[in-house]
């Protein structure tokens, strides 16, 4: 703005001056041109008046006094005025001049007024923004002061980290202490529920596996009636008792396929709506009879392929499945298993013989005898 301000002032001061000077030649140009006029008007005059000799010049020059004043004493008479030709142009272009320069010095007063505003408006835009500076420098005061309490909370809250991790620690010691602690009651609660269950639950005996017919050989293949005892040795009611007995003969059956086979046939469920098997109370004997059949096949198979072939002789074995559900968990199957040895004694040499021949069409019942072998006794 201030080097508008001295353009401006810089064109007023240019523009006048030739102004000035032109007008001032122009004047003295008007005031020369008007006196030679005047001159060559008086000198067409006096060429143009004819003079007369007055009385005493003639005198003068009849008598011949003085002739050397004779031309100091003539008096020239111009009688009139040479016209004088007056040009207005020069006038408008000077009025012309000074309306130009007048506009031009209002301009230049508009152009100082606008910049002494500018000038105004700079000064309150640098006050303002020397209060903002000061206001800035305040809040960085206060910043300042605000970022050394937020270093103190940060170093606080630091320390308190370090406590909490510190206290986190302790926490997670004893946290798995407590878990260790809990893990502990969980299985004790257990142990002592089972027990409680184990000490009040129904448990179902196998007491015994008895013939109760003679064993004989006929069209349908080995044939024997077997006696079955059953007793609740526990403390509540035993339901849905039932036995499973499967035969296992020497050479022909894997025992541990029969077993597994006989396992799963009495933990198959049955239709709920259906009540199945016995229902036996603590210390009560059930007793029934259970028949074992020897297909035709399987002994014939026994005596081209069992352990006693060459002398065409059998063995089989029994495995006897109890499987019973208690009060405390109608969802569950206990069960009881053993595996018997079917034998017959020998009177006359007084031994107890495994093998039986299909020669003999009969065995006695007397000479028959089911022992516990020893191995598979399970009871859960």
């Amino acid at each position: 703005m201030p080097f508008l301000i001295l353009v401006l002032l810089v064109s007023v001061v240019q523009a006048t001056s030739p102004a000035s000077r032109q007008a001032l030649s122009n004047s003295a140009g008007s005031a020369q041109n008007i006196q030679h006029k005047g001159n060559a008007n008086q000198n067409a005059a006096a060429k143009s008046a004819p003079v007369k000799p007055s009385p005493a010049s003639t005198e003068g020059q009849n008598t011949g006094d003085r002739p050397a004043n004779a031309d100091a004493q003539r008096i020239v008479v111009i009688r009139e005025l040479p016209p004088v030709t007056v040009n207005a142009g020069p006038d408008l272009w000077n009025r012309a001049y000074v309306l130009l320069t007048a506009a031009l010095v209002i301009i230049g007063a508009f152009g100082v007024c606008y910049a002494r505003r500018s000038l105004l408006a700079i000064e309150s835009q640098l006050r303002a923004m020397r209060r903002q500076v000061a206001e800035m420098v305040a809040q960085r005061g206060v910043m300042q002061g605000q970022l050394a309490q937020m270093e103190s909370a940060g170093q606080q809250t630091e320390r308190m980290i370090e406590t909490s991790s510190k206290q986190a620690g302790l926490m997670e010691k004893s946290g798995t202490h407590t878990q260790e602690l809990a893990q502990q009651a969980v299985a004790q609660t257990k142990l002592t529920q089972t027990q409680l269950e184990l000490s009040n639950r129904p448990w179902i005996s196998i007491d015994a596996i008895t013939p109760i017919s003679n064993l004989v050989f006929d069209q349908r293949g080995c044939v024997i009636m077997l006696g079955t005892q059953l007793r609740n040795v526990g403390r509540s009611v035993a339901k849905h008792v039932s036995i499973f007995i499967d035969v296992i003969v020497g050479g022909v059956h894997n025992p541990i396929e029969i077993k597994e086979k006989v396992i799963a046939i009495q933990k198959k469920p049955i239709d709920s709506s259906f009540d199945h098997g016995k229902l036996i109370f603590p210390n009560q004997i059930v007793t029934d009879q259970y028949p074992i059949i020897i297909s035709p096949e399987v002994v014939q198979k026994a005596l081209d392929e069992g352990h006693f072939k060459d002398s065409k002789q059998i063995t089989f074995e029994l495995f006897a499945c109890a499987d019973y559900q208690s009060t405390f968990d109608p969802e569950r199957h206990h069960q009881t298993h053993g595996m018997y040895l079917v034998g017959r004694i020998e009177r006359q040499r007084g031994v107890l013989m495994g093998t039986f021949s299909p020669a003999q069409p009969s065995y006695d019942i007397k000479d028959l005898a089911i022992n516990y072998k020893g191995i598979g006794a399970y009871a859960d």
